[in-house]
């Protein structure tokens, strides 16, 4: 890409194109342990906010509610999750992570950091504030858009 571009231009295409290099980057991490990034994702959010239904999580990861379910289901195959029936509502099943969700989920996010300190490593301290201020600032500025 060059640099002879629209500034609005250049700024949404380095996002665009950080996005895709993270998750690229990650996702070949977490596949040595037998995940998707997507997968990962799901045990990630599960780790943190035990007992999510398919419908939760699609929302929350912005997912179409096959893909929760697809992602879910292979998960379970895997014995890194678990589904109970919701005592409230009888076609509701809550997710949970097994033993060997939460380790996985550990050992994936550990790649993550991993990846990540050794990128921010090319930022000194008051760059990488900056960097957070400015993206924090375009992030609500797009939330306010919803």
């Amino acid at each position: 890409m060059g640099t002879d571009m629209p500034p609005l231009t250049r700024i949404a295409s380095l996002l665009y194109e950080a996005v895709h290099h993270t998750r690229k980057t990650v996702d070949e991490a977490v596949r040595g342990h037998g995940v998707t990034v997507s997968q990962w994702a799901v045990l990630e959010r599960l780790a943190r906010r035990p007992g999510l239904s398919g419908a939760e999580l699609a929302r929350e990861l912005l997912l179409t509610p096959q893909a929760a379910h697809q992602t879910l289901t292979t998960l379970v195959r895997k014995g890194l999750i678990e589904r109970r029936p919701d005592p409230n509502h009888a076609r509701i099943y809550r997710a949970v992570l097994t033993d060997e969700g939460r380790r996985l989920a550990e050992l994936c996010r550990a790649d993550s950091r991993a990846i990540h300190r050794q990128v921010l490593a090319a930022f000194d301290e008051d760059e990488r504030a900056t960097l957070i201020a400015l993206l924090q600032r375009y992030v609500d500025a797009l939330a306010a858009l919803e």
